[in-house]
């Protein structure tokens, strides 16, 4: 039996023009065939049914390996409609099966679609083929109120599949979206010569870049904001005017945070690295510089160097000469030196604290630190 025009027709335009695989279609159309053979003709168990992608000829495999001609699909309109519904079910498995794949694979990076609708504050995006979704959460301010038919950009950031379909979310806050736009941007990354090292993003406000040069003659800042600065303009315009900063990578934690401040002019940066924290001295005139506005600064130089900032002026630092745990009862000058050292400056760094990060201090049991803890709280709440 030759595989009917009907189903010639739709394996072609699969094909063609949904990009389905060949072989993936004949299979589902294969599973469909031997569905409804096995139902209304009660073929044997282990017997196979295939189609020869050539020549589309229908043919079964019988249990002992013989092949023989498929006989005809059931006739009668009832018995046919069912047929086709059987098939087409199939096709639209493989189909579904096929774009899970595609996207699956595409997790974490950047995909192009245009404005289909908002629905609840999430934007829905035509992807071609299917429909992805950025939840509210995910879009920036200017992105809440595009066009319709407008072009997006986005990072797919989960494909699963559920009851009523395929679910594909994006995000325009991910900061692989500022590496493509980079990537496309500027040559010498996509060559090789001059390579991101990593991205701090508060979306639609500021974003550091940190890149490095794989060829010493190649200045690595320089090269990516472009001639009088061309390339990053470009690139901001593509993030509607977000802040696009470019600084020198720097293997040292310290340095980077120096960086990532720029342009505050840093005095000394003091790292805690079992706590993961860092207090930051600058001039009292550099103080508003570095915080940034909202504080976007400290959460660039937080996220840029995964480490906490916390950041101090000069003025700050000398009031606090004799430390705030001084006042804690039980803690005399030398164990409020201690602390000190050991990064527990205020009375809200000894609060957050957790027991057994104080109980490393020298002359602090685990009793004393919940103490301490609980006193710190205490009079942090009362005047």
């Amino acid at each position: 039996m030759q595989l009917d025009k009907e189903l010639t027709a739709i394996l072609e335009y699969l094909e063609r023009e949904r990009g389905l695989d060949r072989q993936t279609v004949l299979a589902a159309i294969e599973g469909g065939l031997l569905s409804v053979y096995r139902k209304k003709m009660k073929m044997e168990t282990g017997t196979e049914l295939h189609i020869d992608p050539q020549t589309t000829e229908v043919y079964i495999v019988d249990a002992a390996g013989n092949r023989v001609p498929a006989p005809a699909l059931p006739s009668g309109r009832i018995a046919a409609a069912s047929a086709r519904q059987m098939i087409m079910q199939k096709i639209r498995e493989a189909e579904k099966a096929q774009l899970f794949e595609e996207y699956k694979n595409k997790e974490n990076t950047v995909v192009s679609g245009l404005v289909d609708h908002y629905e609840k504050g999430n934007l829905i995006v035509n992807l071609g083929r299917i429909e992805g979704l950025f939840p509210a959460s995910e879009l920036t301010r200017a992105e809440r109120h595009r066009r319709q038919g407008a072009a997006v950009k986005g990072v797919i950031i989960e494909v699963a599949k559920e009851p009523q379909g395929l679910k594909i979310i994006l995000s325009s806050l991910h900061p692989n979206l500022i590496a493509d736009l980079f990537t496309q941007e500027i040559p010498e990354i996509r060559d090789g010569l001059v390579e991101i090292k990593k991205i701090a993003r508060v979306a639609g406000e500021a974003t550091k870049v940190a890149v490095s040069s794989n060829d010493g003659r190649i200045d690595p800042v320089g090269t990516c904001i472009g001639i009088r600065g061309t390339r990053i303009r470009a690139i901001m315009k593509e993030v509607d005017g977000e802040r696009v900063d470019v600084i020198r990578w720097r293997e040292d934690p310290a340095e980077m945070i120096a960086a990532t401040l720029s342009p505050a002019k840093v005095l000394k940066v003091e790292l805690f690295p079992e706590r993961k924290f860092s207090r930051i001295i600058v001039a009292d005139d550099q103080l508003a510089i570095a915080i940034g506005k909202k504080g976007i600064n400290v959460k660039l130089a937080s996220r840029m160097s995964g480490i906490t900032v916390d950041i101090k002026s000069e003025s700050e630092l000398k009031s606090e000469e004799l430390p705030a745990s001084a006042t804690l009862p039980g803690v005399d000058e030398i164990l409020a030196k201690k602390l000190k050292e050991a990064g527990f400056v205020s009375l809200n760094d000894i609060a957050s604290a957790r027991a057994e990060d104080l109980a490393r201090v020298e002359g602090i049991d685990p009793d004393k630190a919940k103490e301490l803890i609980e006193s710190a709280n205490l009079a942090i709440v009362v005047p």
